[in-house]
């Protein structure tokens, strides 16, 4: 990561050579490694993802950043000036950055795939990325931009102003300024697309103004330092409601008891507070016991976003939190080793399945897992003990699945729901032999894909058998537990805290609310989301045909007759409680809808 530099630039890059073509000159100078984006192609025929025209030059300077952070630069003219060189940007963030333009290009060649530009200050006219003639965009897919909002522009302005930035036009908004809010290539506007929540390319969406509590954080590295250096007595951290911080270093808490870091306070509650990129997010270490992680949101780690790594008695609570869209190994990682917080690159947590030792206690409750593509699992539990409660794994994929524990770890599962996730390995939940799932109560599982074993598919929770080693080897013998419970009670939960004032209209009082995730009598996990459309269909005719079926019988146990009803004794078996006195004539008449009903109606 780079952060706070100033001057000319924060990367310059001076290479020119124009005597052959990108495509003539590979293979020979490149190593097939050093090709981010083209790392899956033909190394031996030298096939690149090239324009043929104009033809790309042969630079003698090739600049890859791969998972990268740019934020707070202050220069003169742009974050990277590329004069005749290659330049490739992969998984890269520029953040509150301000310059003429964040990347400028001359005579050079510029790819970038899932590169963000978020709240930079653009100051130059012609755009967030300048190229001039002779430069080849050779790639750009994935890329998005996140604009500043007037009151950032605002006070962007002000603090430049007051670090003595020369500040041109400095009436006109940042936004203003701007030519082009993308690429300027040739004098032509290719506009990026709006980032998403999570990093994505979506839909435009209002921004939230950031809500500044006493004391509260909107600096990721203020954070960090504030943690590492704080006084014995200090132990709350308060990220400031809607504040997004980019992650460099991770926050670490090391022999360090009851810290807690949270979104708000418990006046100000908030779960707003994102938290994206970077190889990992928090390190827990040592004998850290009571630490909590609350109301965060944590997004696009390439390593584990969380990493439990204290020593047996060690404890940590998630409370509230919500884990999207990360691309590492796992979201959070319990384990013994604490050699482990050094990882960079790649997270090979397959390699440290067979240590010996006891890791530290994890509590997960009402937490989101959702949109995570992981190598190994949403939660990798290697020697420790984990409880998760009423928490929501949605879309994941993993090798192993949702959840999976070895190395004589245990779990408890409780009130929990997946819904759609895929996994290589069977089960949603791997159980590795020697360690043990020590609770399950009320789960449910609906559209999961898991790969199989012995005894064929398995959708809930798999204990591998005791000789086995299905991560080692293609067989994999062992024994499924599906789930039991047929609806979600996170669902059935949030349908019964539905009060009459916050019903739609159109749903009357006592009318029945079908959950979005349920299992009919005869349904097993993976079926659509038919069901409940079935379900309701169910309902209603059974309420239609009881109707008829009172009716009719009510009819048909009485004719017109001048005899007092109430003198009529009811024949063995008969309704007594159809019984009503009417003054005009004997015949039961069926109920007027509208009527209000007592129990001797029922």
């Amino acid at each position: 990561s780079f952060k706070r530099n100033k001057g000319n630039a924060t990367i310059m890059v001076s290479s020119y050579s124009d005597e052959l073509t990108l495509v003539e000159q590979d293979p020979g100078v490149l190593n097939h490694d050093d090709d981010l984006l083209n790392a899956d192609s033909d190394q031996s025929t030298g096939t690149r993802l090239l324009l043929e025209e104009p033809k790309s030059l042969a630079h003698s300077i090739h600049l890859a950043i791969k998972n990268t952070t740019f934020s707070f630069q202050n220069v003169d003219t742009s974050i990277i000036e590329n004069l005749g060189g290659r330049l490739q940007s992969s998984g890269c963030v520029f953040a509150n950055n301000t310059a003429e333009s964040i990347i400028r290009s001359e005579d050079s060649t510029v790819a970038m795939t899932a590169t963000q530009f978020i709240n930079n200050d653009i100051r130059g006219t012609e755009g967030v990325v300048v190229l001039d003639r002779k430069s080849t965009m050779e790639q750009n897919d994935g890329t998005c931009l996140e604009a500043l909002t007037p009151q950032q522009q605002a006070s962007s302005i002000e603090n430049n102003a007051l670090d003595s930035f020369v500040v041109r036009q400095a009436n006109v908004s940042s936004s203003e300024a701007v030519g082009c809010k993308g690429i300027m290539s040739n004098g032509v506007c290719n506009s990026f697309e709006a980032c998403g929540a999570d990093g994505q390319v979506a839909e435009d969406r209002p921004s939230e103004e950031v809500v500044v509590v006493d004391g509260c954080f909107t600096d990721w590295d203020d954070l960090v330092y504030a943690v590492r250096d704080r006084l014995d007595d200090e132990l709350d951290f308060v990220i400031c409601p809607n504040a997004k911080l980019i992650a460099t270093t991770p926050v670490v808490i090391e022999d360090s008891d009851y810290i807690t870091i949270k979104c708000g306070t418990d006046e100000e509650l908030s779960k707003n507070c994102e938290i994206s990129g970077g190889f990992s997010h928090f390190h827990i270490t040592g004998s850290s016991s009571g630490v909590q992680l609350a109301r965060l949101k944590m997004i696009g780690s390439t390593g584990s976003s969380v990493m439990a790594l204290g020593s047996a008695g060690s404890t940590l609570n998630l409370l509230d939190c919500e884990w999207s869209t990360n691309r590492g190994a796992t979201a959070i990682l319990v384990h013994h080793d604490k050699t482990l917080s050094n990882a960079t690159g790649t997270l090979d947590v397959m390699s440290t399945l067979g240590s010996n030792g006891t890791a530290m206690s994890v509590d997960v409750t009402r937490c989101l897992f959702e949109k995570n593509e992981l190598t190994f699992g949403a939660i990798a539990n290697v020697g420790g003990t984990l409880s998760v409660e009423k928490t929501m794994f949605s879309n994941n994929a993993g090798n192993g699945g949702d959840i999976v524990v070895t190395s004589k770890g245990t779990c408890t599962l409780r009130d929990s729901c997946f819904d759609s996730s895929s996994s290589v390995k069977p089960g949603v939940i791997f159980i590795e032999n020697g360690s043990a799932m020590t609770d399950d109560t009320n789960n449910f599982g609906v559209g999961i894909t898991a790969g199989g074993y012995n005894g064929g598919a398995c959708t809930g929770i798999f204990q591998e058998a005791e000789v086995a080693d299905c991560f080692g080897s293609a067989s994999c013998p062992g024994n499924c537990t599906e789930f039991l419970a047929t609806a979600c009670t996170l669902d059935l939960s949030l349908v019964a805290n539905i009060t009459i004032k916050d019903t739609p209209s159109t749903v009357a009082k006592g009318e029945a609310v079908v959950p979005a995730r349920v299992h009919g009598i005869s349904e097993r996990p993976g079926s659509s989301n038919i069901v409940p459309i079935v379900v309701a269909t169910v309902i209603t005719a059974f309420a239609v045909f009881g109707l008829v079926g009172i009716v009719f019988k009510r009819h048909k146990s009485k004719k017109p007759s001048t005899t007092n009803i109430e003198d009529v004794d009811e024949p063995p078996g008969r309704c007594a409680c159809c019984k009503r006195k009417k003054k005009d004539h004997g015949m039961l008449e069926a109920i007027n809808p509208d009527e209000e009903l007592f129990d001797d109606d029922v």
